[in-house]
């Protein structure tokens, strides 16, 4: 039963995985597509996070983030960075 629920749990977690990667690569091609990143004609402000408690670091911080998954799954050069307190300061499930 043990080695059972391993499994299960394993497979949840790759599909947990997979799921992120594409959420990941979409919002990667809308920010672009949109024009929300740094520099473009739709760029965000603070005012459009402050509903969230983000500043535009914060939203660029995770963006990379996210683009830095995607490269790393796809085994493309990644940053070798640490993501584990960004992480912990975005999750929204605490």
């Amino acid at each position: 039963m043990r080695k059972q629920m391993f499994v299960k749990s394993a497979l949840e977690t790759v599909t947990q995985l997979a799921t992120a990667l594409e959420r990941a690569e979409k919002l990667m091609a809308t920010w672009f597509a949109r024009g929300y990143s740094q520099g473009n004609a739709n760029q965000f402000a603070d005012t459009d996070l402050q509903d969230f408690g983000l500043s535009v670091s914060d939203l660029q911080n995770i963006m990379y983030l996210l683009d830095s998954f995607s490269k790393y799954m796809r085994g493309q050069d990644a940053p070798k960075a640490n993501f584990v307190e960004s992480l912990a300061k975005y999750r929204n499930d605490m």
